[in-house]
This record gives C-alpha cells, structure tokens and sequence, in this order.
C-alpha cells in the first residue's frame, strides 16, 4: 500500500502536467472547487483503512430540514442587521459541563470582542446542538435550502461543452491508470459547479445585507461559495485553524501552479509556529499568523488536575476507524495486559458505528458513542493515545498523553513528531506493548511550539487590527 505522501506527491504530478488549475469551465476554475473531493475519494479507495459504510439521510428527514430551516425566521441569516464581523463557525461542538454546546473555534473569542457580529453556522448531519453557548447565531440552513430550490427549477446552469467532457474523462483515465482507483471527476466537478451557481447569488445577498467588514471563517475549503462573494464585494477573510494541518492536505498545500488561481482567505490564523510553515500555502508567509488555540488552552486548565487512570484512550476518524478498531479489539485479547481500553468515536460515526465496526460491540473496550462526553475530559484522564491523524491527538499531546500512531497511509501527518521521537509509530499490537513498556523512550514535545499561548487575547487583538484597516480595498498587510 503506497503512502500519502506518495500518493499526494502523485496527484500534485497530475496537477501540474495537466495544467489543471488553469482550466476553466464557462470561465470558472472548476478544479479549485473539486480538488479536495477528487484527491479523498483517491485516498479512500486505494487506502484499506476507510470504512465503507456511509449513513443515507432518508428523504423524509431533508424534506423535515428544508422545510424547517424555510420558517426558522429567528435563524434566518438574510435577516440579519448589519454587523462588523462575521464568524462561520466550524462543524464541531462539544458540551461542556453546564450543558451548552461550544464551537471550539468562535466560542471562546466572543465574549472578549467587543463589536458587532454574528455566528453563521453549517449543520451537522442536517442537526444542530443545543443549547448552544454563540449568542448571535444563524444557520446556513435557508440558504442551502434555497440553492436546492434554485437546482430544482433549473435556475443554476452550468455549460460543459463537448471537448470540456473529453477532458474530465480524460483526467478520470488518467488517475485511473496511475493511482488504479476510478473516480467520477466528471460528476463531482458538475456537482461543485452547480453548488457554486446555487449559493454564491445567496451569500452575495447575505453579505450585502449584513455589511461586515471581516469574515472569520473554519474550513474555507468547505466554505468556496461564501469565499468567493467575499472576493468580488472586497471583504478580508480570515481562517482560522480547525484541524491537522500537512504538506498532504489538498485543502492546504498547493503546486506552485495553483498561487494565483485558487481560493484562500486573505490570513490564516494558525495554533502555533510549527504550523506556519507545515504546508504549501498559496498565500504569503507573513499572512499565515501564529495565534494559539484558545478552547484548549482553556479545556487544559479545567482538566490537568484530574487523576490520571491507567488507561489508552484509541482516537477514531472516517478514514481510518476499520485498522483503530481492530487494533484497539486485538489489544483487548492481550493476557497481562492491564491497562483499561477506551474507544473514542469521531462524531460522524456515532450513529452506526455498530455497522462499521462490527468487531467493536462484544469486545473488552469501552466505546464512547454519546456526542456529550467530553474529549478532553478523556484526555485529562488517561496517559496513553493511539491514532492515525486526527486533531485530537495534538490536543492529547498538549495534555501529556504518550502517543503512538498506527503505521498506515496518513500517519505521515505526524511525521515531524515522529522524527523528533514525540510520538512514536507501531505496526502492531506487540509493537505497541513493548514501546509502552519502554519508558526510556519518553520524549515530551515542546507545546508552545505547536499550540501559541494566550489564544484568545493574541486571536482578539489581531481581529481589531484587522477591523482597524479595513475599507473598501484588498486587505492591507499589517
């Protein structure tokens, strides 16, 4: 099985040689749009590790979402009064212990802003949590019912001309040959481009209502429409770190080809230093602004004094969840072998996680399935970590977890921790005993480095700047 640094190194290859960011369909950079989906549905395939099984939103339950989101009047963002700031919230929210739901990433800045702004949140699974603790929150929801509407009558056009459909077909054929996995670039750039047509009139109109004069924003590759309407009205975006960042993630890391012909958010606020150079960002250094992690900074101080337990806490995610589980099940059967196992589900595979990991139901470990128990209040409680590459393992470093990640294609996310010996790679479960039970390999890392201190004074501060400098041009440089 090939690596993902050789299957990204690959897929920049194919990039380039086919001059694919440089194309256009009806005058729109289509691939930008596409990339992302394209390079995952890759991964995917030509990875063991991702589990097949995917939950089907029945058509009663959109039908219930379109309908809902069309007289949630108060949540209406065309509504919405003119404010300094907009904040697009990541899909993310953890309860803490007084029952509210958190956006880790907004959250914890609003109370210290100190201008007008609103919260624009996208659904999870067509659900939002609650109570949640934004005070001044929309949802997106009217606006992605109303571009499924705009689809349905027709309204969005999207012209592919003959010798546009032989060339998709042709790169299809091509990263067939090379990486032996057929994935219909065709329909997921029709698809992109008729989402682009569908909600880019939208935001434009959300914008022009609510004025802002900064937009802060999670996953901005997941958020290409609202980019873009902020590009033609000159509005300064800011992103704002959400999750692991690499030389490998196609929302992130750039050919040289693509600087001028991607969109990006103006400034990307970063956890720390070790970030700002991880990737290929097609924006300049110096808009790439270490800024700390506030919600985990403040997650740190109400759990480090927490008693640590003799326990392994095992991080799941989407793609990898099939070699986790198994894992942390062959683990379970070892004689001699005391320490409690623990099973974190990542949120998207709560609700049929019995489906996907079969082998996980009977097993002698505790699988956390509720979205309410806490991360890391979990973190906070064990001494030990296993994953491939998901945020939380970073976030279980910075509680002093010792961390082990399982040897499969995308532990090269960790691999400048792994160089370092801050975390340490296992192929298998005796693999993984013996270097648990070597404790003269324990190398702590340094976490300023990778998470900045006081997140939310430093975050603030440059929000104001940037308010400061704001007008009716391109954003200036600090």
């Amino acid at each position: 099985m090939s690596s993902l640094k050789e299957q990204y190194t690959k897929f920049l290859q194919i990039e380039e040689e086919l001059d694919l960011f440089n194309r256009r369909i009806d005058g729109i950079p289509y691939w930008d749009l596409s990339r992302v989906e394209i390079f995952f549905e890759l991964f995917e395939g030509k990875s063991s590790g991702s589990a097949k099984t995917k939950i089907r939103l029945i058509w009663l339950k959109k039908l219930l979402f379109y309908v809902r989101s069309l007289f949630n009047l108060p949540k209406n963002p065309l509504l919405c009064s003119a404010k300094d700031i907009v904040f697009s919230g990541g899909q993310r929210r953890v309860q803490v212990e007084d029952g509210t739901w958190w956006d880790i990433h907004v959250d914890p800045l609003l109370g210290n802003i100190n201008v007008s702004y609103m919260s624009l949140e996208y659904p999870i699974n067509l659900e939002h949590y609650g109570p949640a603790k934004t005070p001044i929150l929309y949802y997106f929801d009217v606006l992605i019912t109303l571009g499924f509407i705009r689809r349905m009558l027709g309204l969005t056009k999207v012209k592919l001309r003959t010798e546009d459909l032989r060339f998709l077909e042709s790169v299809r054929e091509e990263l067939k040959t090379r990486f032996e996995v057929d994935v219909d670039v065709t329909k997921i750039v029709i698809g992109r481009l008729h989402e682009r047509q569908s909600l880019l009139p939208l935001c434009l109109k959300f914008l022009k209502r609510v004025k802002p004069k900064l937009v802060v924003m999670v996953t901005s590759y997941a958020r290409k429409s609202l980019l873009e309407a902020c590009r033609i009205l000159n509005i300064t975006t800011i992103e704002l770190q959400h999750g692991v960042i690499s030389s490998y993630h196609p929302g992130y890391s750039f050919p040289n080809s693509a600087r001028h012909n991607v969109l990006f958010p103006d400034y990307l606020m970063v956890f720390g230093e070790y970030w700002r150079t991880i990737a290929d960002y097609p924006i300049e250094e110096d808009h790439i602004i270490s800024v700390g992690y506030p919600f985990l900074e403040k997650r740190i101080k109400l759990h480090t004094q927490a008693k640590r337990k003799k326990q392994i806490v095992f991080i799941s995610q989407n793609r990898f969840g099939v070699p986790i589980s198994r894992m942390a099940v062959e683990l379970s059967k070892v004689s001699d072998f005391d320490y409690r196992i623990v099973y974190k589900l990542h949120p998207r595979e709560v609700l049929d996680w019995k489906a996907r990991y079969p082998w996980l139901v009977d097993a002698n470990v505790e699988v956390i399935d509720t979205l309410g128990t806490g991360l890391f209040k979990l973190l906070g409680e064990s001494m030990v970590q296993v994953g491939v590459s998901s945020t939380a393992i970073y976030e279980g470093l910075a509680f002093g977890l010792r961390t082990f990640i399982l040897d499969v294609p995308g532990s090269e996310y960790f691999q400048p921790l792994l160089d370092a010996g801050q975390a340490h790679k296992v192929t298998s479960v005796s693999d993984f005993v013996k270097q648990l039970r070597d404790e003269e390999n324990v190398v702590h890392p340094d976490i300023d480095y990778i998470f900045s201190r006081n997140g939310v004074t430093t975050t603030i501060e440059y929000i104001k700047r940037f308010l400061e400098k704001c007008d009716s041009t391109r954003p200036h440089d600090l």
